[in-house]
């Protein structure tokens, strides 16, 4: 899982380094989206990406979850990585944000990994 989170942050690096418009229309998108059971509104790119997000999660997970717990997992793991990615590119005056993004992955994936593992067990608890 660590390895598969890692590569996720390292495609968000990569694509949104060179693409900031892209990063801004991204993040644009993904603040209409909610939890709850609709996603109107959500551009059919951000969609698929989020599918593609849960396929790649529900194969490293390799446990039985409900739909929405899946797409819970993946909201939270895209929306941690673009929302750190938009806070490095505020906060970043003239520092290379992609170096300091680089700089954490680690501890971003140590802490998306927990955060998985503890959504996982919740729901097997139910």
């Amino acid at each position: 899982m660590r390895a598969l989170l890692d590569a996720l942050i390292g495609a968000h690096i990569e694509f949104f380094s060179k693409r900031w418009e892209d990063f801004v229309l991204y993040f644009q998108s993904r603040s209409d989206l909610t939890l709850e059971q609709g996603y109107s509104g959500i551009e059919t790119p951000f969609i698929n990406y989020l599918e593609r997000v849960e396929t790649l999660l529900e194969s490293t997970i390799r446990q039985d979850l409900p739909q929405a717990a899946l797409r819970r997992i993946a909201c939270g793991v895209v929306g941690f990585v673009s929302g750190y990615y938009s806070f490095a590119a505020i906060a970043s005056k003239d520092e290379d944000i992609d170096e300091t993004f680089r700089s954490l992955r680690g501890a971003m994936v140590a802490s998306m990994a927990r955060f998985i593992q503890e959504t996982v067990l919740s729901n097997s608890s139910n």
